[in-house]
């Protein structure tokens, strides 16, 4: 009988990949910023319109809301934890720009406990940041038909512990309201989105503040018969909406001056110390 020896065998292992949302639903579709940008410019003018075109169980109604399963009052966001209570519109309220989205969860069923009461959809965004925009930027401009154009610009860098973003679009449009006529009579319509922000991260903090601005101006459309009767109906509409959110994050340290952290999962990274470098790619409202 031979005494055979085992020689050590030494492995080296080399893991990638993009982090998953903390918060999971049974029924949810990861939207990440490749992916809105995979789309044509004309759907990513408004976050209704993204978002029917790449989450299952949503669809656009004649009304020009976003009805999840039947629902009526169907979208809620989420943006970096923050809850509006706000059913956005493709026309006359169209919330957040989707060219600020880093990553967002779109959630249709299932929801947990964090998101309270909610009806028809969720979607938890987190936009981007300028600690991962290091100096960068970028401008589009469309155009299509019936007078159809739009600009965007966004710019966003970060100097040591402190970061800034900022997005501007503007569109226009000859047939916005586009009513079921031939001819678009008194039907033009201008408007912009505005959004910055302004970040600090500190050694066991970290500080966001948000702000963002839109509005239209709109004319009433006209009909034929309308103009025979009415020759001077000129009727006009502006809509405007401002939103300000301001965040602090703390987690605590031990004597060491490590995160000391209650979850031992990957996912509780609001608990860990923060890392101008990594950004929880969904927020999580339990930690």
């Amino acid at each position: 009988m031979l005494p055979l020896e085992v020689g050590p065998v030494a492995v080296d292992v080399d893991v990638s990949g993009i982090l998953l949302s903390g918060t999971h639903s049974p029924s949810s579709t990861v939207l990440t910023e490749a992916r809105l940008d995979a789309l044509p410019a004309a759907e990513r003018v408004n976050l209704p319109g993204a978002l029917v075109t790449v989450a299952p169980g949503m669809i656009r109604g004649h009304d020009d809301f976003v009805h999840v399963r039947g629902h009526e009052v169907a979208l809620n966001p989420m943006i970096n934890g923050v809850s509006f209570w706000e059913n956005p519109h493709a026309v006359f309220s169209g919330g957040l720009s989707p060219e600020v989205i880093q990553m967002a969860n779109i959630m249709t069923g299932g929801f947990p406990a964090e998101y309270g009461n909610r009806f028809g959809g969720v979607v938890d965004i987190v936009t981007k940041s300028g600690f991962q925009m290091q100096e960068r930027g970028r401008a589009s401009f469309t155009g299509g038909q019936a007078g159809r154009r739009s600009a965007s610009a966004e710019f966003g860098g970060s100097e040591g512990r402190f970061a800034y973003y900022l997005f501007g679009t503007g569109f226009g449009s000859d047939r916005f309201l586009s009513p079921p006529d031939p001819q678009a009579i008194h039907d033009d319509a201008y408007g912009g989105h505005a959004f910055l922000q302004l970040e600090g991260a500190f050694d066991a903090s970290a500080l966001r503040a948000v702000l963002m601005a839109d509005g239209a101006n709109l004319e009433i459309p006209r009909t034929p018969l309308d103009v025979v009767l009415r020759p001077a109906a000129e009727a006009e509409q502006r809509t405007r909406q401002q939103s300000a959110i301001l965040g602090w994050t703390h987690g605590s340290t031990d004597r060491t001056g490590r995160p000391r952290s209650t979850n031992d999962g990957p996912d509780c990274v609001c608990c860990q110390r923060p890392d101008p470098s990594r950004r929880r790619p969904i927020s999580n409202g339990s930690c």
